[in-house]
């Protein structure tokens, strides 16, 4: 975990191994940066200490012991400033995951950006539990006018049972010569009673934009692999 984490918040800083060493100073090297990254050797003590604050992250993040990377002081800065000790507002996490662009490939990142509060009363109202939620943004036109284009979702990760007509986030993946492609997108689920073998070939998906929809029932479920079910689509939080 520490390799891939560390490639990925050195990424997004801008900053080449060389320039990373640089930054940490004393014996680091781009060759002791790249054994790390490539997992032939780790971090301990102060160069874990060190990469964390060149970088801007926690070391718990570092280490896979969560995916929010905002270090703990700015979390608690964050947080004190969100109002988060008001019982009437709900702080939700957005994460870096895009979903809904066509066939842009990659897998689910469940990486923390920020969080962002969200009303208490309002979300009860409407039966939701951030518990187990998460915003993510959303691109594409498929799902129009219930998803439009460059809104942000809110996903409720414990509902992954089917339910007629509910939208639910999926991740499909095709094989294309000789790469495979990955995307996720949110679809409606339709149930089509009828007589088959497996239980999968009952639910049919579609968009509910309707250009991209000839005909009432759209693909089938198994056009694609499916290879995971995210959760379900709760609510618009923004607009574009």
């Amino acid at each position: 975990m520490l390799s891939q984490r560390l490639v990925s918040a050195r990424n997004r800083a801008g900053l080449t191994q060389r320039q990373l060493a640089t930054a940490m100073g004393g014996r680091y090297d781009r060759t002791m940066i790249s054994h790390v990254e490539t997992g032939k050797s780790g971090l301990v003590g102060d160069g874990l200490t060190r990469v964390a604050e060149i970088l801007e992250v926690s070391i718990d993040y570092l280490l896979g012991l969560t995916n929010d990377p905002t270090p703990s002081r700015l979390l608690a800065q964050r947080l004190k400033s969100d109002g988060t000790n008001s019982l009437d507002v709900a702080i939700v996490p957005r994460i870096s995951a895009i979903v809904g662009a066509e066939y842009r490939g990659g897998t689910y990142d469940d990486t923390i950006l920020e969080w962002m509060p969200l009303p208490e009363k309002w979300l009860n109202e409407r039966g939701i539990s951030t518990e187990h939620c998460h915003l993510v943004a959303h691109t594409g036109n498929r799902m129009e006018p219930t998803l439009p284009n460059g809104c942000t979702i809110l996903v409720d990760l414990s509902s992954r049972e089917f339910r007629d007509d509910g939208i639910f986030l999926l991740q499909f993946e095709e094989q294309i010569m000789e790469r495979t492609s990955k995307f996720l997108t949110p679809v409606r689920l339709l149930w089509e009673p009828r007589i088959v073998g497996s239980m999968e070939e009952h639910w049919r998906i579609k968009f509910d934009n309707a250009e991209r929809n000839p005909g009432p029932i759209g693909w089938r479920l198994n056009y694609f692999e499916l290879k995971k079910v995210i959760g379900e689509v709760v609510m618009v939080v923004s607009f574009p």
